[in-house]
């Protein structure tokens, strides 16, 4: 399932009220079943749609999804795919993968339809998240769409360093990876910063001759 297709599926989750999880590949390395990008929607009873790679991790994230639409605290899960219980060998890959578990995506609703807007008409831009390990033990998510590498309306103090790191992600015509880095200087309140730069590139028109 195509990204523009999970976000139109969560908008409308969202729209009629319903507690969703949002799982999304932040980094991976060695064999792993997915790239950074790759998302995967969860409700009370399971997966709703996408895929973070299937398998004994997928359905790790699953429980930690059912727990988080609970508790409603979100978090940076990591696995060692090579240690993960419960699957059989065909299931399990030697690499490694940070998933990022985002327990309220209601909070970003205008985000999310501002994607689906812009994807409709064919806009290309980038899903930037900013992830915050709080010194409370809180872990807390921003979203923000970005078109053009304008960051105004991000926080000023993460500004300079957003500009520099959104350098290079407006290509249209190529598939640009995701970047996941850790933020460089001290945050009041916070023990780590990251930011997730997810590049949204819409599907090529259909062109009938």
């Amino acid at each position: 399932m195509k990204m523009s297709q999970l976000l139109a599926t969560l908008s409308t989750k969202l729209i009629h009220k319903e507690k969703v999880a949002l799982a999304t590949v932040v980094s991976a390395s060695g064999s792993a079943p997915q790239t950074p990008g790759s998302m995967a929607l969860f409700g009370a009873d399971g997966l709703i749609a996408g895929t973070i790679g299937g398998g004994p991790a997928e359905y790790q994230v699953m429980l930690k999804a059912k727990e988080a639409l609970r508790s409603r605290k979100s978090e940076i899960l990591r696995f060692n795919l090579a240690g993960i219980p419960g699957g059989d060998s065909d299931s399990i890959c030697g690499g490694t993968m940070s998933i990022l578990l985002d327990a309220q995506p209601h909070l970003h609703r205008e985000v999310w339809s501002q994607i689906n807007m812009e994807v409709a008409e064919h806009n290309n831009g980038v899903l930037f998240s900013i992830l915050l390990d709080g010194i409370d033990n809180i872990f807390r998510i921003r979203r923000f769409w970005i078109v053009n590498g304008e960051v105004s309306q991000l926080p000023e103090e993460f500004r300079e360093v957003a500009a520099m790191a959104l350098q290079g992600m407006n290509a249209q015509e190529t598939r640009v990876p995701c970047r996941f880095l850790e933020f460089p200087y001290q945050i009041t309140g916070t023990k780590s910063v990251w930011f997730f730069l997810q590049p949204v590139i819409p599907p090529p028109s259909l062109v009938i001759a």
